[in-house]
């Protein structure tokens, strides 16, 4: 599966098998879906703050600038379908969406 890769501060495109085993290994723990939009899922480490991971980004509402939360660890935005499953992430149709959402720390 094509995904937004966000890690070390940097943002790129990857892919990624697209089963809970190879998503857990990327974020190195549980997953936490978080919704971004009905289209758009981040994914990320359930357990990053409580265990310490380093600050990859900031959550904030859409287009806003003000954060909500922050975000640990490696993480990943990927397209959802209509029945919640994960597909391709479009760079050129979704990368703007997402970053009104997410905000990789500078």
């Amino acid at each position: 599966m094509k995904v937004l890769k966000i890690e070390d501060k940097d943002l790129h495109m990857g892919e990624i098998a697209n089963d809970l085993k190879a998503l857990q290994e990327y974020v190195g723990g549980y997953i936490e879906v978080v919704p971004l939009t009905e289209q758009l899922a981040l994914i990320c480490n359930e357990e990053g703050k409580l265990l310490g991971l380093p600050e990859t980004a900031w959550l904030t509402k859409r287009g806003g600038l003000a954060p909500v939360d922050k975000l640990c660890g490696p993480m990943l935005v990927c397209r959802t379908d209509t029945d919640g499953e994960f597909t391709d992430f479009v760079f050129e149709q979704d990368l703007c969406e997402a970053l009104l959402y997410v905000h990789p720390v500078p």
